[in-house]
């Protein structure tokens, strides 16, 4: 979804589909499409901050950067990014990722220019951008050489600032404004990366579970979800330093449950229960909102749903399903209107 909550872009095995929201009058319609240039289904989507630009990775093919600023005539820029997928920081910068992470100039809208490549990258890394487009947050996977490393992207040549060992298999990131948040094989540890020349250890979040498979920060970086095997846990991390837990929804039987927070800090959570981010017909699975800090279930379950997504003002969730993509207008969480096509 693009940030401004304007369009959505799905996925079938016949096109890429560019839809127009609506959700005052409870319809979406589509307005463009994508051409399957290579024959696969894209893996991942991302539109630029003003919209203007859509990424899409495919599991086996180069990323695909397209012109979307006429969602209508939708124009390919370049199919020649390295295997992967990838990540927007500011409207000028592009991370891609894949055999190394590069950077990409976007000055030129319709001519990227390799500003970078991030040295030390692996194919199992992992690299985010900070909200302000100044730092790239990356990850090294290869345990038990992990390294954090952080880069500022906001000088005309992008420098390496500062890295350090990463124990305990990292193999998540979440960012939420300077808040940074890094999962391992024993919890979460939580740094501030204001001064990424000299980011400050906060403090850890202990998990019950060897396994974190999804974590994630509420709009306002107060609140830490952390999905286990069984079971989610929330932590209120307002000090850092002393993190406390406030929920713990056990028991949900989810092989890999996916986590998404509102505008308004309500917690949602998808169950996947074949851990493969696809719906199956004969495990349906529920998405579900909850209520902080009590532990109760707040509006209905939306069954065989799976990987919700929310417009930035959190009026909009998109859901998949066997059928496809589903628009929902959330604004009242008990009553979940489909949007209409």
């Amino acid at each position: 979804m693009s940030p401004d909550a304007r369009l959505l872009v799905t996925d079938s095995p016949t096109a890429i589909r560019l839809w127009m929201l609506n959700a005052g009058a409870h319809r979406a319609h589509v307005v463009g499409s994508v051409p399957h240039l290579t024959g696969g289904m894209a893996q991942d989507a991302e539109f630029s901050p003003d919209g203007s630009r859509l990424l899409l990775g495919f599991v086996s093919s180069p990323a695909e950067l397209w012109d979307t600023s006429d969602p209508m005539r939708p124009v390919l820029i370049r199919r020649t990014f390295d295997d992967g997928v990838g990540a927007f920081g500011s409207d000028r910068y592009l991370i891609t990722e894949g055999a190394e992470d590069e950077l990409w100039d976007l000055t030129d809208p319709g001519h990227p220019t390799r500003a970078a490549a991030l040295p030390g990258s692996t194919v199992d890394d992992t690299a985010t951008v900070s909200q302000d487009g100044r730092t790239v947050v990356q990850l090294d996977g290869d345990a038990p050489s992990s390294r954090l490393r952080l880069w500022d992207i906001s000088v005309r040549q992008p420098r390496l600032v500062w890295q350090t060992a990463a124990p305990g298999h990292p193999d998540l990131l979440a960012l939420r404004g300077s808040l940074l948040a890094v999962a391992t094989d024993t919890g979460v540890r939580l740094w501030d990366i204001a001064h990424a020349g000299e980011p400050a250890y906060l403090g850890a979040v202990s998990a019950p579970s060897p396994k974190i498979v999804g974590i994630a920060l509420s709009p306002d970086g107060t609140e830490l979800a952390a999905a286990m095997d069984d079971a989610v846990d929330v932590w209120d991390v307002s000090t850092p330093s002393s993190p406390a837990l406030i929920a713990s929804f056990d028991d949900q039987g989810d092989e890999m449950p996916l986590l998404a927070f509102r505008s308004d800090s309500t917690l949602v959570t998808s169950d996947d229960p074949q851990g493969t981010g696809t719906p199956d017909d004969n495990e349906k699975p529920l998405v579900r909102w909850w209520n902080l800090p009590a532990s109760g279930l707040s509006g209905r379950t939306v069954d065989g749903a799976i990987s919700p997504a929310f417009s930035p003002d959190g009026r909009t969730m998109a859901t998949s399903s066997t059928g496809g993509t589903q628009l929902w207008d959330v604004r009242q969480p008990a009553s979940p209107v489909p949007l209409r096509s």
